[in-house]
C-alpha cells in the first residue's frame, strides 16, 4: 500500500510539472507554459517591489568606463548626471531597460512582425501585415544611413547600457511580462531602435483615403464627386496671416494623370484613430505678466501600458535637459533645457500613396512600366511559429516598394506601396536629439532640428529671451495636383513624386 501511494505521488507530481511545462489549450486556445511564472524561486513571486523602493549607492556596470550618478525623487524619475554624452547615453539605456525593458521589446517585436515567436499563430496577420507594409526592410536601410552620423557613438553607447542591463539579469529578475509569456529578453540592437523609430512613423504617418476616395469617384463620377469632397481639408487653417508674403518661389511640377473609373477595391488596410495626434502653443512674453514666454505641449498618443513617454533628466558639463523620452531612443524628445523649450504635435501630412501595378503574367515576376516590363525583386519572410512549425510568405518588391494586396479578382494586378516612411533620412537625423538639447536660442533650435526626417512634427518653441516659434519640420514628397489622391497607375513614371 505504501508503495502505492508513493507512485500515485510520484506520478501526479510528473504530471504536474509536465503540465506546468507546456504550453495547454483550454477552449481551443492555447496558454503560455506557466510552471516558471509559478516557480516560487524565479516566478512572479520575485516580481514583487517593497512599499519603499531602494537603490545601492554605487554600482559597477560591465563595460562602462567612466562615473555618473542616477538621482531618483519621490517619483521615480531618474535624474541621470554623467561626464560626457557617450556616459550619459550608456547610463540612459541601462536605467531605461532597467524600468521598460520589456515595453522596448515587445513594440519592437511587433514593428519587426515578429510576435508569433511570442505569442504564436494569433498574431501572424498582424506580423504578416507589417512585414508586407514595408517598415522591417526600411529600418534596415535607416541604420545603414545613421552609421554615417557622428551621434552614431551615442546610439551604440545606449544599446551597450540597455545590454549591460540585460547581461546581469538572471531568470528571477526578468520582468513579469516575460515571465507570463515564458521567453527571454533579446540583445539590444540599432535596428530595434530603428524599427521604434519606424513604429512612430506607421502611428503618426499612416493617414491615406486613396482607395476610399477611388472607390467613391467610380460611384458619384467626377461632377458629384468634386461637389462632395472638394480638395480642401480642416486642418490646413494656417496660423499665418492671410496675405503673408512667401520668402520663396512655388516649384513648378509636371502634371499627374487623375485616375480614370476602374472598378471598385475593398482592400484598404485598417485605419489608425481619427485625429490621432496632440496639441501645443506657445504665448509671447509681451502677453503674460511675468514677461517670459509660456510653452504648452499635450502629446496624446494611443493608450499604452506602461506609458509611451518615459520622464527623466539628463546632464553633463555641456548641457542639462529635463523632459521624457521615449523607451528605446536616446536623449530627451521633449523637454527644455536652461534657456529653451519645444514641444511636438504631429503634422499628419499625407506620404503614402498605392500604385496600381499591372504584372507581365500570372507569376507576378515582372511588372509594366513605361512601355517595359521590370523585374520584382522577391524576399522570402518566415514567420517563426513558437510551438509550431515556421510559415514562409514571398513578398514583391516593386521600385513604387511592397506589393501590399495582390488584386484577388485580376492574377496580374496589385497595389504597391509607396511610402516616405520607408526612405532612410536624407539628412543626419540621428543627430537630431543630441543637438537639440543643447540649442540656447532659435537659430541654434532650428539648426539642430533641420535633418529631422519622419514622421514630419510641429514643433513648438520658447525660449527665455522672448522668442516663440512653430516650426514644421519634416520630409514632405512634391506632389503635382490631386497626385496621391487616388489609386495611382504605376505603369506610368508620369505619376511618380516629383521630388
Amino acid at each position: 500500500m505504501r508503495y502505492i501511494k508513493f507512485l500515485l505521488a510520484l506520478a501526479l507530481t510528473v504530471g504536474l510539472v509536465y503540465i506546468l511545462s507546456n504550453p495547454q489549450t483550454v477552449k481551443g486556445k492555447k496558454t503560455p507554459a506557466m510552471g516558471h511564472f509559478l516557480n516560487p524561486f524565479s516566478g512572479f513571486w520575485q516580481n514583487a517591489e517593497p512599499l519603499e523602493q531602494t537603490f545601492p549607492e554605487t554600482t559597477d556596470i560591465e563595460g562602462f568606463e567612466g562615473k555618473a550618478s542616477v538621482v531618483y525623487d519621490d517619483r521615480l524619475v531618474p535624474h541621470i548626471f554623467a561626464e560626457n554624452d557617450a556616459d550619459l547615453a550608456y547610463v540612459q539605456g541601462y536605467v531605461t531597460a532597467q524600468h521598460r525593458l520589456w515595453q522596448m521589446e515587445f513594440q519592437t517585436h511587433a514593428m519587426a512582425g515578429r510576435l508569433t515567436e511570442i505569442i504564436g499563430e494569433r498574431a501572424l496577420e498582424m506580423d504578416r501585415e507589417n512585414r508586407r507594409m514595408g517598415l522591417p526592410q526600411g529600418a534596415k536601410e535607416t541604420v545603414e544611413k545613421w552609421k554615417k552620423s557622428p551621434s552614431w557613438k551615442y546610439l551604440q553607447a545606449y544599446i551597450d547600457g540597455v545590454n549591460a542591463y540585460i547581461k546581469q539579469l538572471q531568470p528571477k529578475d526578468y520582468p513579469l511580462e516575460y515571465k507570463l509569456l515564458g521567453y527571454e529578453p533579446e540583445e539590444w540592437t540599432a535596428l530595434k531602435t530603428s524599427l521604434f523609430v519606424k513604429a512612430m512613423a506607421n502611428t503618426l504617418a499612416r493617414q491615406d483615403s486613396d482607395i476610399e476616395m477611388t472607390n467613391m469617384l467610380e460611384v458619384l463620377g467626377r461632377e458629384n464627386f468634386d461637389f462632395l469632397y472638394p480638395e480642401w481639408y480642416p486642418e490646413q487653417s494656417p496660423i499665418i496671416p492671410s496675405g503673408t508674403k512667401w520668402n520663396f518661389n512655388p516649384v513648378k511640377v509636371a502634371a499627374s494623370q487623375v485616375p480614370n473609373a476602374n472598378g471598385l477595391s475593398y482592400n484598404a488596410l485598417p485605419k489608425q484613430p481619427p485625429y490621432l495626434g496632440s496639441n501645443n502653443w506657445a504665448v509671447s512674453g509681451t502677453k503674460t505678466l511675468s514677461g517670459n514666454p509660456i510653452l504648452c505641449g499635450d502629446p496624446h498618443l494611443k493608450i499604452h501600458l506602461p506609458a509611451i513617454w518615459y520622464e527623466m533628466q539628463l546632464s553633463t558639463p555641456e548641457y542639462n535637459v529635463y523632459g521624457v523620452t521615449l523607451p528605446g531612443i536616446p536623449n530627451i524628445i521633449i523637454g527644455f533645457n536652461d534657456n529653451i523649450a519645444w514641444t511636438q504635435t504631429n503634422v499628419g501630412r499625407d506620404i503614402l500613396d498605392w500604385y496600381e501595378i499591372e504584372w507581365k503574367d500570372d507569376k507576378r515576376l515582372e511588372y509594366q512600366y513605361d512601355g517595359e516590363y521590370r523585374k520584382a525583386e522577391l524576399i522570402v519572410e518566415e514567420y517563426k511559429i513558437r510551438n509550431g512549425e515556421s510559415i514562409f510568405d514571398t513578398i514583391r518588391y516593386t521600385h513604387h516598394g511592397p506589393v501590399v494586396f495582390d488584386d484577388k479578382e485580376n492574377a496580374k494586378g496589385g497595389k504597391a506601396l509607396r511610402w516616405l516612411a520607408h526612405d532612410p533620412p536624407l539628412g543626419d537625423e540621428l543627430g537630431v536629439f543630441w543637438k537639440l538639447p543643447k540649442a540656447n536660442n532659435y537659430g541654434e533650435f532650428v539648426e539642430a532640428i533641420k535633418d529631422y526626417h519622419c514622421p514630419a512634427q510641429n514643433y513648438c518653441f520658447a525660449g527665455r529671451n522672448g522668442d516663440i516659434g512653430l516650426w514644421c519640420q519634416g520630409t514632405y514628397p512634391l506632389k503635382s495636383k490631386e497626385q496621391g489622391r487616388f489609386v495611382l497607375d504605376g505603369t506610368t513614371s508620369a505619376n511618380e513624386w516629383k521630388g
